[in-house]
């Protein structure tokens, strides 16, 4: 939701919360008039969160193998370069447990080990002069001082 659907919808449920404020002093006064005897209200009418919903099971949507873009940042979708997703893959569980980045921040080389497939896909169509990707790999990996190199998936060309 945006931030004016959310505003939207607190400023209508503050006043369907006043309309009930309404009713209740409206019959509070009705049995006040008659010294505190039951008055046969009717039954208010039947209100749409009081009516039950049957909800149908549908099959989620499948995503695509491989996007072409990177969600919007912005309200702009950011176009992912095709060489590194040609070559990008999920990791063989088998002998592979995270992806090694290699990329220059402001300059500097340095890299980091990744789990997260989509953030390894979102980080290669990242085109900004702060950050670029160097190579990409797959390693196992025990820790920070003890990972092997499994596969080379892309590396930029010089």
């Amino acid at each position: 939701m945006t931030l004016f659907q959310d505003i939207a919808i607190i400023d209508l449920l503050r006043q369907r919360e006043a309309e009930f404020v309404v009713v209740w002093s409206c019959e509070q006064k009705i049995k006040e008039l008659l010294g505190d005897v039951d008055f046969p209200f009717p039954m208010p009418v039947d209100l749409p969160s009081q009516q039950r919903r049957t909800i149908r099971k549908t099959a989620p949507p499948k995503k695509p193998q491989q996007p072409s873009t990177l969600p919007e940042i912005a309200g702009q979708a950011i176009p992912v370069d095709p060489s590194i997703l040609s070559s990008l893959r999920k990791l063989d569980a088998s002998r592979e447990n995270a992806y090694r980045l290699v990329f220059l921040r402001h300059g500097v080389k340095d890299s980091s080990f990744q789990t997260d497939y989509d953030l390894i896909t979102a980080l290669a169509g990242l085109h900004c002069p702060e950050f670029q990707l160097l190579s990409l790999e797959t390693v196992s990996f025990t820790d920070l001082d003890n990972w092997q190199v499994v596969d080379t998936l892309w590396e930029d060309s010089p």
